[in-house]
């Protein structure tokens, strides 16, 4: 299983945000570093994949609405694919 914590308070914008999933999932060069690409990784994952945010609070301080539109993927994921999982703390 592949187990990503993202620590809300050391993220400090998108590009961060995708660079880092992109490295510690192993996604293809040919990931876009955006929703949509995203989308498309983790929907197509069969390995156990599970997203951890921590301090949430920061995560959205920093992020903004795309914090928001971020969670959004990730429940449109964990209902199309009995691999992902994610929390929020």
């Amino acid at each position: 299983m592949a187990y990503v914590v993202l620590n809300g308070a050391q993220i400090k914008d998108k590009a961060q945000l995708h660079k880092l999933l992109k490295e510690t999932l192993d996604f293809p060069d040919w990931y876009g570093e955006n929703l949509d690409a995203l989308v498309d990784c983790l929907t197509d994952e069969r390995t156990p994949i599970m997203i951890e945010i921590d301090d949430y609070k920061a995560f959205k301080q920093n992020l903004g609405s795309y914090a928001d539109a971020f969670i959004k993927v990730l429940r449109f994921v964990q209902s199309q694919n009995r691999c992902f999982d994610f929390k929020v703390l």
